[in-house]
C-alpha cells in the first residue's frame, strides 16, 4: 500500500490526496497532480519514503499595454 501526499502552495503543511497499492502507479499518481496548486508531493510505503518531488512555480506573463 502507497499514500500520496501533497502540499499547496499557500499552505505549509502536507495534506493526504489517495491511496494505492502498485508501486509502477506512483509516477502517474504525482503527475496527475495541479503544479498549478501544489508545490511538493510525497509517496510513501510501510518502508518510507519511496518517491519526493518538488514542482517548479509556474510562470504567468502579464500583459502589457
Amino acid at each position: 500500500m502507497y499514500n500520496l501526499y501533497a502540499k499547496k502552495r499557500e499552505k505549509p503543511s502536507f495534506e493526504y490526496i489517495t491511496t494505492f497499492y502498485n508501486i509502477e502507479q506512483k509516477y502517474s499518481m504525482v503527475d496527475s497532480l495541479d503544479e498549478s496548486i501544489y508545490q511538493e508531493a510525497i509517496v510513501v510505503s510501510k518502508e518510507g519514503c519511496e518517491l519526493y518531488v518538488e514542482f517548479q512555480k509556474p510562470k504567468v506573463r502579464k500583459k502589457v499595454m
